[in-house]
C-alpha cells in the first residue's frame, strides 16, 4: 500500500516504502570537520561531542555538505522503476521478503553485535555497503542496539540520531530478521534496572519509532510484535502508554479487532502524562533526568506531526489472525487463572483485557469477573473502562455475546457513579449491534421476574426506552406475550410488573407502541374523528387474532387433545368475545370495574375478517366438531351484526368475496334426519320451495337470502 508523499520521504529502493519519520527532524549532518551552523538556538539540544550538530526545524536535504563520504545517505532520491544496486538496497530487498519469518517467540538477538563508536556508525555503514557486506550492516546496526541497551538511562545522542536519521533515508534496513528481534530487545522489561534507579524511557520510544518506519507500508506484521505488546502491557507499560508510540501500538491493536473507546470515554486517560511517565499500575516507573526529560520533549513532545506525516493505522495480522488470538487468549487465561487474591489483581491487566475485547471470548472471561473488579477501589477506574470497551464491542449477538449480556445484567451496582456509568455502557451495548436491544429487554425482564431481582432493573429500562422510544416498546410487549403464553403462570406477577414499569417509565414509554389505545377509544366514544390510527390499527389487530384462534380451534385442537363439546364451545366463544363478560375478569378482578364494559366494548367491536365466518359455518358443518348447524348460524349472524355497527368510512368492516359462503350458509339451513333412520329418497333442495319462513329467526341472512331469490340465481353443488 503506497500513499502519496512528499518527494523527500519517499525510499529509494523498489521495496515497499514506509516514508514515515520517527518524531523530532534531527539530521545527523556529518563529521567534526562539518562547519554547517545550525539554525536552532544551542541551548536547546548541545551538540554531541562528535561535532554533530542538530537542528528542531526541517531543513531540505540538500543542504547537507556533499564531501562527508555520505553522499548515498545524504539525499532520498525519488523512487524510479529501476531500483539503485547498492548494498542497502540488496539488504532492503531481501528483508523485505525475510521479514514474514521472523521467530514468532520472544528472544534475546541472534547476530553478532559489532560495536563501533557513535560517530563513525554512518561512516561504517556506507563503507559495508560500497562493499556489498550485508553481515556486518546488520552487525553494525545490532551492536548500535546494544550500546542503547546498555546505556538505558542515558543514551548517546549522537547514536540515537544517527539511527533516527537512517531510518528516515533506509528505512527497509531495520526489516531484517536479527534487527527486529534486537530492537525487539529493547521494548522488553530489564530486569537489571533497579526501580529506584534512574531510566530512561527515550530508548524503548526510539525503538517503536524505528520498528514502525521499516513496517510502516507493510500490511502483515510479525508475530513478535504483539507478544512484546502483550509483555509491556502487563508489566511497566512503558512505551504501550507512550503517546510517541500512539501510532505503532495503534497498529499492533489491529489484530485484536477491538473497538477502542474514545479518550473522552476513558477515565485513565491522561492528557498530561510524558513519554517516560507510567499510567496507574502495579508499579512505579524508573524516574528520569531533568536533562534526559528535556532531551525527550524536545525530540517528540514540542515537534508535532502534521497529519499528512503521521503513519497510517490499518490491518496488520489477516495472515496471522487465528496464531495471534490463540496466543493472546493463553495469555489472558493463565493471567485471569492464577490462585491470587482479588486484591492482587493488576490494573495492567484489566487494561489489556480492554485493549483485547475485539475477542469474544475475551469479553466472555472479563464479563464473569467483572462485577468484582468494579466493587474494588483499587480497581474501579481501570475496570470502568473495560465495561465501556466490553460494551462497544459486543457486536456479534452470538452465543457468546448474549451470554455477556445475561452477565451484565446481572451485575449490582450501588454508588451514584458507577451507576451512571453503567447506564452510558449500556447506551453503547445497544449501538453495538441492533439485536441487542430485544435481548436487553428480554433478559431485563426475566431477571425481574427472577428469585435473583436485580434492583438496577428499572433504571436500565428506563435508559433504554429512552434510547429507542419506538422500538423498545415493541420487545417489550413480545416478551409480554411469551410470559402469557408461557406454560407456567406469569399473569399476576406481569401484571404488577407492567404497573411498576408504567410507574417508573411514565414519561418514556410509548404506550402506542406497546398496546394501550385506551385514550384513542374514550376520543373516539366522544365523537373525534382525528388521529384515529392508533385506534384502527388495534381493531384490524383483534381481527387477525380472531381469526388466527379460529382456524387453531378449528385445524389444530383437534388432533392434538379430545376437548369436551362444552370447552370447546366456551373456547370459540371466548376468543370471539361472545362469551359472559364476567368470564374475562373474574380470574384476578381485572380490569378495575368502571372499566370493564369500556374494555370488553373496545375488544369486541372490531372489523369481521371473512377467513374467521367462513371457518365458523364449515365449523358448523362439520359432523367432529361439537358446533352445530344451527349454533354456527347464531354465532355467525351475531358477528356480522356487531361488525355492522363499527362500520365507518375509514373502516372496511367485512368483505366477503368467495361464492363459497353461500354455499355453507344454505347447508347449515338443510335439515338433517338422524343417523339411525331411514328415509325415502326426496326431491333436489330448492331453496325458492323451501321459502322465506326458514330464516325468520336470522334476519341478516334473510335479506340476503331474498337477494338471492330474487335474481333466481342457481347455486352449484356444495363442494366444502
Amino acid at each position: 500500500m503506497n500513499r502519496p508523499k512528499p518527494t523527500t520521504l519517499r525510499r529509494p529502493s523498489a521495496a515497499k516504502s514506509s516514508g514515515h519519520p520517527p518524531p523530532g527532524d534531527f539530521i545527523a549532518l556529518g563529521s567534526k570537520s562539518q562547519g554547517v551552523e545550525p539554525k536552532a538556538p544551542a541551548v536547546l539540544l548541545k551538540p554531541a561531542a562528535s561535532g554533530i550538530p542538530a537542528d528542531r526545524k526541517r531543513e531540505a536535504s540538500s543542504t547537507l555538505p556533499s564531501s562527508s563520504g555520505l553522499s548515498t545517505l545524504t539525499k532520498r532520491p525519488k523512487l524510479s522503476t529501476t531500483p539503485p544496486v547498492s548494498a542497502l538496497s540488496r539488504l532492503a530487498d531481501v528483508a523485505a521478503v525475510d521479514k514474514r519469518a521472523i521467530s514468532p517467540s520472544i528472544k534475546e538477538p541472534s547476530v553478532v553485535p559489532i560495536e563501533v563508536s557513535p560517530a563513525l556508525l554512518l561512516d561504517e555503514i556506507e563503507a559495508s555497503e560500497s562493499e556489498g557486506n550485508d553481515d556486518r550492516i546488520e552487525g553494525l546496526l545490532c551492536g548500535a542496539v546494544k550500546q542503547l541497551k546498555m546505556n538505558r538511562a542515558k543514551p548517546d545522542t549522537t547514536l540515537y540520531l544517527s539511527l533516527m536519521f537512517l531510518a528516515k533515508i533506509k528505512p527497509n534496513v531495520f526489516a531484517t530478521e536479527g534487527i527486529i528481534e534486537a530492537l525487539c530487545s529493547l521494548l522488553r522489561r530489564d530486569a537489571s534496572i533497579n526501580f529506584k534507579a534512574k531510566g530512561n524511557s527515550l530508548v524503548s520510544v526510539l525503538a517503536c519509532n524505528l520498528l514502525m518506519a521499516a513496517y510502516e507500508e507493510d500490511e502483515n506484521w510479525p508475530e513478535i510484535f504483539v507478544k512484546v505488546y502483550i509483555e509491556d502491557s502487563l508489566g511497566e507499560r512503558i512505551w504501550v502508554d507512550s503517546s510517541p508510540c500512539k501510532n505503532f501500538v495503534d497498529n499492533i491493536q489491529t489484530a485484536f479487532g477491538t473497538k477502542m473507546p474514545p479518550k473522552s470515554m476513558l477515565l485513565q486517560a491522561d492528557t498530561g502524562r510524558t513519554a517516560g511517565d507510567l499510567s496507574a499500575g502495579s508499579s512505579p516507573h524508573p524516574s528520569t533526568p531533568d536533562e534526559d526529560d528535556s532531551q525527550t520533549e524536545l525530540l517528540i513532545a514540542e515537534e508535532k506531526l502534521s497529519p499528512e506525516d503521521e503513519g497510517q493505522v490499518m490491518p496488520r495480522y489477516e495472515e496471522l489472525s487465528e496464531s495471534v488470538e490463540d496466543y493472546v487468549l493463553d495469555v489472558l487465561r493463565d493471567q485471569l487463572n492464577r490462585r491470587q487474591p482479588m486484591d492482587n489483581v493488576s490494573r495492567n491487566l484489566l487494561r489489556l483485557l480492554t485493549a483485547t475485547c475485539g475477542y469474544k471470548e475475551a469479553r466472555l472471561m472479563a464479563v464473569q469477573r467483572l462485577e468484582m473488579w468494579l466493587q474494588n477501589p483499587k480497581l474501579t477506574r481501570p475496570a470502568q473502562d473495560l465495561l465501556m470497551s466490553l460494551c462497544m464491542n459486543c457486536n456479534t449477538h452470538g452465543a457468546d455475546d448474549m451470554e455477556v449480556i445475561s452477565n451484565l445484567i446481572k451485575i449490582r451496582l450501588k454508588p451514584k457513579v458507577l451507576l451512571n456509568h453503567y447506564m452510558l455502557c449500556v447506551r453503547e451495548l445497544l449501538n453495538a449491534h441492533r439485536d441487542n436491544l430485544g435481548t436487553m429487554v428480554k433478559l431485563v425482564i426475566f431477571n425481574e421476574l427472577s428469585n435473583a431481582r436485580n434492583p438496577n432493573n428499572m433504571q436500565v429500562l428506563h435508559t433504554v426506552l429512552q434510547h429507542s422510544p419506538e422500538q423498545a416498546p415493541k420487545f417489550l410487549a413480545m416478551v409480554f406475550q411469551d410470559l402469557l403464553t408461557n406454560k407456567d403462570d406469569y399473569l399476576r406477577a406481569s401484571r404488577a410488573l407492567l404497573r411498576e414499569i408504567i410507574k417508573q417509565t411514565k414519561h418514556e414509554i410509548n404506550f402506542q407502541s406497546f398496546c394501550f389505545v385506551k385514550e384513542a377509544g374514550i376520543a373516539w366514544d366522544k365523537g373525534e374523528k382525528k388521529n384515529l390510527e392508533v385506534l384502527r390499527s388495534f381493531q384490524n389487530q383483534i381481527a387477525a387474532i380472531q381469526r388466527d384462534a379460529v382456524w387453531w380451534l378449528h385445524t389444530v385442537v383437534p388432533t392434538i387433545s379430545k376437548v369436551s363439546a362444552k370447552d370447546y364451545i366456551h373456547c370459540l366463544h371466548k376468543v370471539l368475545f361472545t362469551e359472559q363478560p364476567e368470564t374475562y375478569y373474574k380470574w384476578d378482578n381485572w380490569p378495575p370495574e368502571s372499566d370493564r364494559n369500556f374494555f370488553l366494548r373496545l375488544c369486541s367491536e372490531v372489523p369481521l375478517l371473512e377467513d374467521t365466518l367462513m371457518r365458523i359455518l364449515v365449523i358448523g358443518l362439520s359432523r367432529d366438531l361439537p358446533l352445530g348447524p344451527a349454533d354456527a348460524m347464531e354465532l355467525a349472524d351475531h358477528l356480522v351484526k356487531r361488525a355492522a355497527g363499527v362500520h365507518s368510512d375509514d373502516l372496511e368492516v367485512l368483505r366477503v368475496e368467495r361464492i363459497q359462503l353461500i354455499d355453507a350458509v344454505l347447508n347449515l339451513c338443510t335439515y338433517h334426519h338422524p343417523e339411525n333412520i331411514q328415509l325415502p329418497a326426496v326431491a333436489a333442495f330448492n331453496p325458492q320451495k323451501i321459502g322465506l319462513a326458514a330464516w325468520d329467526g336470522y334476519p341478516t341472512l334473510k335479506m340476503l337470502m331474498e337477494m338471492v331469490m330474487t335474481n333466481n340465481y342457481t347455486y352449484p353443488p356444495c363442494t366444502i
